[in-house]
């Protein structure tokens, strides 16, 4: 049955502080991986919004499918890691989202969505969390990995997400001068030709929708330039050692990452560029015990409801997340409004943000609650 072309829109999580307590070891040792040639890449430009879509659409990006292969393959989902060990990385500047979750010891890790593009070469990989059993049903996709915890194993089979730990499209790579466990690399198109003829792996949600104009709701900074420069340059602390921040390029349209004030390079010629960011207030704190270097494991709650942020164009939208079960998509609404908050077309990166960090809206000159809409 040919796959649905539509248009789509989010909401996300809650979460709590966690101070550094460990270190970024993996919960498992390293799997043994076959060697396999590695690919040559081709770097590709950070993908440019489209200014008014017409006609299909990729369900996770919101732009415009030039070949209908690329709107009938499932997403590919990769977790990354971002220790200093493992800068820069390479393929997230092509992934249509991203979602940045902490993990043990203060650090933060990736898992990056592909589907309307897929890189020649991604990485490093590293192993997945209990968070992404609840964050994957949704999406239906192949995970790479490079193995995880049995328990996390375990629940992400119960869960049927299709999931590559080892084996042919992984390889020890130390061309970008890392050392185990940093250096373990996959290729996009042999990942997709492992997995995608398993029966598990499915379309990705058509529920979130874009919209190329910007929408009403945004806080109202009036002639406030103190207001109206927060929703351009912007910094949550996801831990007590890591902060995300990011700068609005207004020329290009979208928002540049900072890794704890410096700005976030990828390897080759592309830029990180979020034509969304999503933050998330989320209830995280510490899990099971523990990491091989004594830190609790780290537990996000990312199923039901909070108080997040979308900054899109420069401005800042003040929204409510759901995510009702495992299986249905993160949806963002409007604090303003209720309504489904329409994200622009382009990259979306999504912070799982401790709660009590999730920085409050910028006040206006006129002084009004931030939030609200405009007396009329």
């Amino acid at each position: 049955m040919p796959r649905l072309h539509r248009a789509l829109a989010a909401a996300l999580c809650a979460t709590v502080l966690l101070t550094a307590c460990g270190n970024d070891d993996e919960a498992a040792p390293a799997p043994t991986v076959s060697a396999t040639a590695r690919p040559t890449r081709s770097p590709s430009p950070t993908p440019t919004p489209s200014a008014t879509p017409t006609g299909p659409l990729h369900p996770l990006a919101g732009t415009l499918a030039d070949d209908a292969q690329s709107l009938d393959r499932p997403v590919l989902a990769v977790k990354i890691e971002n220790s200093a060990a493992s800068r820069p990385q390479t393929g997230l500047e092509v992934a249509d989202v991203v979602f940045e979750e902490l993990v043990e010891g203060g650090v933060t890790r990736f898992m990056a969505l592909f589907q309307s593009q897929v890189p020649e070469e991604l990485g490093p990989v590293r192993s997945a969390r209990l968070v992404d059993v609840d964050l994957l049903p949704a999406y239906a996709p192949i995970f790479a990995i490079s193995g995880a915890r049995n328990e996390v194993m375990d629940a992400l089979g119960r869960a049927g997400v299709t999931t590559l730990a080892d084996g042919v499209g992984f390889y020890r790579d130390r061309a970008h001068g890392k050392s185990a466990p940093h250096n373990l690399y996959a290729s996009g198109p042999r990942l997709y030709e492992r997995g995608s003829g398993r029966d598990a792996v499915g379309e990705p949600p058509a529920d979130w929708s874009f919209r190329a104009a910007v929408p009403s709701g945004a806080v109202d900074c009036g002639r406030d330039v103190v207001c109206a420069d927060a929703a351009r340059s912007f910094s949550v602390a996801m831990s007590t050692i890591y902060s995300t921040g990011w700068e609005y390029d207004a020329s290009a349209g979208l928002y540049r990452r900072l890794q704890n004030g410096a700005p976030f390079e990828v390897t080759g010629d592309g830029l990180v560029g979020a034509a969304n960011v999503v933050v998330l207030g989320m209830s995280v704190g510490p899990g099971a015990c523990c990491d091989p270097g004594g830190a609790p494991l780290v537990k996000t709650q990312v199923i039901g409801t909070g108080r997040g942020i979308v900054l899109r164009d420069g401005r800042w939208f003040e929204i409510v997340w759901r995510k009702g079960a495992r299986d249905a998509p993160m949806m963002f609404h409007s604090a303003v409004t209720d309504e489904i908050l329409p994200l622009k077309p382009g990259p979306t990166w999504v912070l799982l943000a401790p709660i009590q960090n999730l920085p409050e809206a910028p006040a206006n000159a006129s002084g009004r609650p931030s939030g609200t809409p405009t007396p009329r």
